[in-house]
């Protein structure tokens, strides 16, 4: 309410008593008496002056007037006319004595700052990623949909009314449109469905995953090996524009190491446009070179940036990185940074804080427990689950054992299932009809400087010297053979002075790309690595052990991997068999995953180990893992099986030529 009435007839009568006053001097009647007359004459100054009365003055005045209803009868004032304008001032002061039920939103950088009454303040507080600013002295929330839409939804069912500014009302709105486009999502028929961005065809689950994803500003791809994460990844690259911000022109990707040299060819094989993407590999001095060329190229030009999650968090590397405002940050293998504390996953955060948009990758996202997937989500959507991990883990994990300090079951799986199903599309292998039978991928490392300079002069001329003696071949079959034995890492060195030849670590490239691997496979997925050397197996073998996998073995000298029907059995976690021992007369069918280490160049033997895993008892579709060493014989030998070639010539021309740079990414 205003703070004068029409008609105002409390102004109207103190005019008039004010202008008959003589300042109350003489007994006459007129006017205001002397206990009245000096509050009445300043409230006529100030109404002679334009200013309005306020409130409080209006019920005094009002109170006053009633003893001067004789006089103010000359004017048609009457003391109902006073009672009336004195209720609605006395109403005006109530209202304004009450809880205010308006609360201020408003956008200041990465944080909402929220304006409330007090009686709102537990209720801001228990807000997810909400933070106390000093300065403001407001509690502060995450500029992401999903804060903006918790805190709607706060404000709103307790009866009071959210005053946004434009930027945090575009945001709620955004939430709310991302809402209804992910329902209509996963709702949707197949046909319904819309073709992802790219030059290649999309499998109807990949269509699936883009629409939900797509109206969003940060997702989840929780899609198990071989489903196609990367294909929805770069249609999503390709087609993220127009609801919040424009499309996509810089990308940053991290991702393992092993992963690095994935994504150059996944972008040449299915993007649309021609994006120049840069591999921050090699020294600390070439990565600062590689990655002021890739920040000085034309933006106009869409380009992606891959880096290794152990190199991103390391100046000067970091800061570089986090004063790129990134069209779109992927983390690839997202498990990766699900421990809240690791300086990958708390790096990934502050990264998630400045990009428009973010997407994880990831098979397992949750490999042990609940508690995995807040890492990822705080690096996609800090007002999801908020930025204490604390708080998290006392909602959703039950402490007990020693001190309360272990978590000993889980609550209010309902809550956290329908959060993460906001953000996270989830995909099952053996749930996606229309995938094929099955699917291949190769995974690549590069040999150490040494163990590359061993095989370049093995390649060349027969003869290599390394530490500890030389490693020698007889002829051109021997000579395939030394070369593999390199990749693999352990190859027969001659010295003089011990005999035979002994077998000595070259190189520990391919046991770490194992390692990685397996390190995306949840541990209780059986896996099979088939490997052509004994030595190959002792590496698998230990990597296993160290990832606490249960290992056993087909070889000539062990079969402990199998029960008495020939079947892998039950218990084992990683199977590694020799591939000239593996091939005939067993079930391996337990098992979906198969690894190469190494094979020979036996194509028959290479067939054979293919169909124990991919064979009639088979439930579930088969991913077929190769692990390259780049710019080997691996990749050759791979070449010559895939196109059904035997025969060694082959092999030593593409060895020869991979041996002098032809790097084999295409394997």
């Amino acid at each position: 309410m205003s703070g004068t009435t029409s008609p105002d007839h409390i102004a109207q009568a103190i005019t008039y008593l004010a202008s008959r006053c003589d300042g109350a001097h003489d007994d006459d009647g007129m006017g205001f008496n002397g206990g009245d007359a000096a509050f009445g004459h300043s409230l006529a100054q100030q109404i002679a002056a334009g200013r309005a009365l306020t409130t409080n003055q209006q019920r005094a005045a009002a109170n006053m007037l009633r003893k001067y209803a004789g006089q103010l009868s000359a004017i048609g004032v009457t003391p109902a006319d006073l009672a009336h304008q004195q209720r609605a001032a006395e109403q005006t002061l109530t209202e304004r004595a009450a809880p205010s039920r308006t609360v201020r939103a408003t956008l200041d950088g990465a944080r909402i700052h929220v304006h409330s009454p007090f009686a709102l303040k537990d209720a801001i507080k228990a807000l997810p990623g909400s933070r106390w600013s000093p300065a403001t002295k407001t509690w502060t929330i995450p500029a992401v949909e999903s804060a903006a839409d918790a805190l709607h939804t706060t404000v709103t069912r307790r009866g009071y009314t959210l005053a946004a500014d434009t930027a945090t009302q575009a945001i709620i709105d955004a939430a709310h449109h991302q809402a209804e486009a992910q329902r209509l999502a996963l709702l949707a028929a197949d046909t319904d469905l819309p073709a992802i961005p790219g030059k290649t065809d999309a499998w109807t689950h990949q269509r699936r995953g883009y629409r939900f994803a797509e109206p969003r500003s940060a997702a989840m791809l929780a899609m198990d090996m071989g489903t196609g994460k990367s294909r929805t990844a770069i249609g999503l690259a390709e087609g993220w524009d127009g609801w919040a911000t424009p499309r996509v022109q810089r990308a940053l990707i991290l991702c393992p190491v092993s992963v690095m040299r994935v994504w150059p060819r996944e972008f040449r094989i299915h993007a649309e446009r021609d994006w120049n993407v840069t591999v921050l590999a090699g020294s600390a001095a070439k990565k600062q070179k590689a990655l002021a060329a890739f920040l000085a190229q034309d933006e106009r030009h869409p380009r992606a940036l891959v880096v290794n999650y152990e190199s991103a968090w390391r100046d000067p590397i970091a800061a570089a990185l986090l004063n790129v405002r990134w069209d779109l940050v992927i983390c690839d293998e997202s498990h990766r940074i699900k421990s809240p504390g690791g300086k990958a996953s708390m790096y990934a955060a502050r990264l998630g804080e400045t990009a428009k948009r973010r997407l994880a990758l990831t098979g397992t996202p949750m490999p042990h427990s609940v508690l995995d997937a807040y890492a990822q989500c705080r690096f996609l959507d800090p007002g999801l689950f908020g930025t204490s991990f604390h708080r998290f883990k006392t909602r959703y994990a039950v402490m007990g054992g020693f001190e309360g300090r272990q978590v000993i079951g889980y609550q209010n799986q309902d809550a956290f299932a329908d959060l993460f199903g906001r953000i996270a599309f989830q995909c099952k292998a053996e749930d996606v009809l229309d995938l094929p039978e099955t699917v291949d991928v190769t995974r690549t490392c590069d040999l150490e400087p040494a163990a590359k300079k061993a095989y370049a002069a093995l390649a060349e001329q027969f003869v290599a010297d390394v530490e500890g003696g030389q490693i020698t071949a007889a002829n051109g079959g021997v000579k395939v053979l030394r070369l593999q034995q390199i990749t693999s890492g352990i190859a027969p060195v001659d010295d003089p002075d011990r005999a035979p030849a002994q077998p000595t670590v070259i190189s520990t490239a391919k046991r770490d790309l194992l390692a990685d691997v397996l390190a995306d496979v949840p541990v209780a997925e059986p896996v099979v690595v088939f490997a052509r050397f004994t030595h190959d197996l002792r590496q698998i073998r230990e990597v296993a052990e160290q990832q606490g996998r249960v290992y056993a073995e087909i070889s000539g000298n062990r079969k402990d991997a199998l029960d008495d029907d020939a079947r892998l059995r039950e218990g084992v976690g990683v199977v590694g068999v020799q591939i000239q021992s593996g091939g005939v007369g067993i079930d391996l069918t337990r098992a979906a995953i198969a690894i190469y280490y190494s094979v020979g160049h036996n194509l028959g033997d290479y067939l054979q180990s293919v169909k124990r895993v991919h064979r009639p008892g088979q439930t579930r579709n088969t991913l077929y893992v190769y692990l390259v060493a780049r710019g080997t014989v691996d990749g050759a030998i791979m070449r010559a099986l895939r196109s059904r070639q035997e025969g060694i010539d082959a092999v030593l021309a593409a060895a020869r030529d991979a041996a002098f740079g032809a790097a084999d990414d295409e394997a």
